[in-house]
């Protein structure tokens, strides 16, 4: 049964809360369905998991090709996000597109651009066995490049040595991009192996807020019904 709760109405869909709210001055919509896992030293890995499922899937083999997909979309921004909060690690999948009620022909957006992001997760090229090890090298070179650059901009530097300082042995310490060591020795396999565990282990919940369609509890459950089971406590 739905309840309310700050202004969003509220269900579960296959054991996922999933709060929703429809607001018509806005002619475009938000939604964002995230895995919850502990902070850990597999921060590094997550870390990396945005820059390699930007590499195209089965069907849109690279970048160009999965930028032309989110133009069919009219324009839909969509992609995965990784960052921390509090003790916890968080895996976002978010798109924002034009509602299809405003577009030709009336399109169902919401559930194209969230079958969209099921798409870039369950097949992305870059979490296959064959994969260009020379591609996910320049990833993690990049990384470790941005890693670093953090000295340069000495108020997030001095954020960031207060907070390893303050925190040193608790999860917290670890910072955002996982820290420069555990990035340079990262390995391949890794980054698969953490957005497994997002996906079957981590806490699942999904927020939508704009031009929604009616159903939006459907296409949500059609969505996490394409994903592994998950299995969080």
């Amino acid at each position: 049964m739905a309840t309310r709760f700050a202004g969003f109405d509220c269900s579960e869909v296959h054991g996922c809360p999933v709060l929703h709210r429809r607001d018509d001055r806005f002619k475009t919509f938000r939604v964002v369905i995230a895995a919850q896992r502990p902070l850990d030293e597999r921060m590094a890995a997550r870390a990396m998991l945005p820059a390699l499922l930007q590499h195209g899937t089965v069907r849109y083999p690279d970048r160009p090709a999965l930028a032309r997909a989110r133009e069919w979309l009219y324009g839909a921004w969509t992609g995965p996000s990784v960052g921390k909060h509090a003790e916890s690690a968080i895996l976002r999948l978010q798109a924002e597109a034009v509602a299809g009620a405003y577009l030709p022909g009336r399109p169902d957006q919401f559930g194209s651009a969230l079958a969209l992001l099921q798409e870039t997760v369950l097949e992305a090229r870059a979490l296959a066995p064959e994969f260009p090890e020379t591609l996910f090298a320049r990833e993690r070179a990049q990384a470790l490049a941005h890693a670093r650059a953090v000295y340069d901009d000495k108020g997030r530097y001095a954020w960031q040595q207060a907070i390893a300082q303050a925190c040193a042995g608790e999860p917290y310490a670890i910072p955002e991009h996982g820290g420069e060591a555990a990035l340079a020795a990262l390995q391949p396999g890794q980054p698969a192996e953490t957005l497994a565990d997002f996906l079957r282990h981590g806490r699942m919940f999904c927020i939508a807020a704009g031009a929604l369609p009616v159903d939006v509890e459907g296409a949500v459950a059609r969505c996490l019904e394409r994903l592994p089971p998950n299995h969080a406590q």
